[in-house]
């Protein structure tokens, strides 16, 4: 989850605006829930820190080992593991926290539309006030729609100013929009950071179900704590479910979607995992059920699919082999005992030698003109067939006497001496 900065180095506009009293005791109050804001980190910064830290301790090592790896789980794990539950109260009370920063965002942001509707309309406040209300018109403001809200309040409070950095009304409106916006994003991420520390360990007990399937144990949990800060930014503590069963669903999604895209060297569309594991289930249920492994047709009736959909889905799954994979004592590889079907073989070269000698003779008995016709109409010796138009522009002559020339040469060569002679190419 994206801490909140509330004054960042980038914020021009408080740069060249003159100061009066009440703005500066409005800046103090901003850097101080600033500092507040700053002083709480997710798990996610921890684990980084240590990353970083064993990566630099011993620059010899490049490549992590299983200690260094277990070392870094035991880091992670231990960061949260004092971390108490949350109670179906703690989970209201963070719930409506949430709810009063988010009504408190919107608004800051509604004021500042209220306010720019009042302005000269320049191209770029118009652009302002539709990025704006598409922030306001989102269901679960995320760190990343937070963090667009705040640029576009600074644009337009310094758009109000002018080059000349005089403080009017408007602007003093808008630094105070500000200030509440800043106030409401505080409460609002501080709520959901306690909401998704408390559950930490729900992300590691369902990740453990999904280890050993090409990705390390540290990434699905960092893909399943994705999913868990979705679900804080959608929870609604009025439906009366606990949170930790509302995140689940999100946080099987994140890791789900994640194996599909990283696991794999040859990427599998979502909707493909979905597919598969779908047939996987009902061939676990029908294995267990009939006591034997069950048929694609017995598959494909419980997906409510078809035979060969379902084998399509189970060959796309299949164990990707390197051809540089070491066969036996390692001298040979399987790329070795791959036959190539692109290079020719000695002995159809030799009948193709055979069978363009017979042809030559077969076309040999007939006219040149009859044989320039056969050759360029089936593409012998010539590339690609032509049609009668071509042949007859190729040769000066009408489509319709290349289509009598070349009707007289294939009577021809249904003699029956020249079948003797190409029945045995055919």
């Amino acid at each position: 989850m994206t801490e909140v900065q509330v004054l960042s180095e980038d914020q021009v506009v408080m740069d060249h605006l003159p100061k009066d009293k009440a703005l500066l005791e409005e800046d103090a109050l901003i850097e101080e829930s600033d500092q507040d804001t700053r002083s709480s980190s997710m798990p996610e910064a921890l684990l980084a820190d240590a990353v970083e830290g064993s990566s630099t301790a011993d620059p010899q090592e490049t490549a992590p080992t299983e200690a260094k790896l277990a070392e870094l789980e035991w880091l992670y794990f231990q960061s949260f593991g004092t971390k108490a539950l949350l109670t179906r109260e703690d989970e209201v009370r963070l719930g409506k926290r949430i709810e009063q920063g988010d009504r408190q965002v919107r608004r800051a942001l509604r004021a500042v539309l209220s306010i720019t509707r009042g302005l000269r309309q320049t191209e770029l406040l118009k652009g302002c006030q539709g990025e704006l209300k598409a922030v306001v018109g989102v269901s679960g403001l995320s760190a990343t729609d937070l963090e667009k809200g705040k640029r576009v309040i600074q644009q337009v409070i310094k758009e109000t100013c002018g080059p000349s950095g005089r403080v009017t009304p408007k602007a003093r409106e808008l630094k105070a929009a500000l200030k509440q916006y800043h106030e409401g994003w505080a409460q609002l991420e501080k709520a959901k950071e306690e909401m998704v520390l408390s559950n930490l360990r729900l992300v590691v007990d369902i990740a453990k179900h999904y280890n050993g399937r090409g990705m390390s144990l540290l990434d699905l949990v960092q893909e399943g704590n994705i999913g868990l800060m979705k679900a804080a930014e959608r929870f609604d503590h009025r439906r009366g479910f606990k949170f930790s069963t509302y995140a689940t669903w999100w946080i099987r999604q994140g890791i789900t979607r994640a194996l599909a895209d990283q696991s794999r060297t040859i990427r599998v569309p979502v909707h493909m995992t979905e597919a598969y594991q779908r047939v996987s289930k009902a061939t676990r249920r029908l294995a267990q059920r009939l006591g034997r492994q069950p048929f694609l047709e017995e598959v494909a009736g419980a997906v409510k699919t078809s035979s060969d959909k379902v084998e399509q889905t189970i060959q796309v799954f299949q164990d990707v082999a390197s051809l540089e994979h070491p066969i036996g004592d390692g001298e040979t590889l399987l790329g070795d005992f791959i036959p190539d079907r692109e290079t020719p073989q000695a002995d159809s070269q030799v009948g193709r030698k055979e069978m363009t000698r017979e042809v030559a003779r077969a076309l040999g008995s007939l006219s040149p003109r009859e044989e320039a016709v056969i050759r360029l109409r089936f593409g012998i010796g010539q590339g690609e067939p032509m049609t009668l138009e071509e042949v007859g522009r190729t040769l000066g002559v009408t489509r319709e006497r290349i289509r009598q020339i070349e009707e007289k040469a294939l009577m021809k060569l249904r003699a029956p001496e020249f079948q003797q002679l190409l029945r045995p190419l055919l």
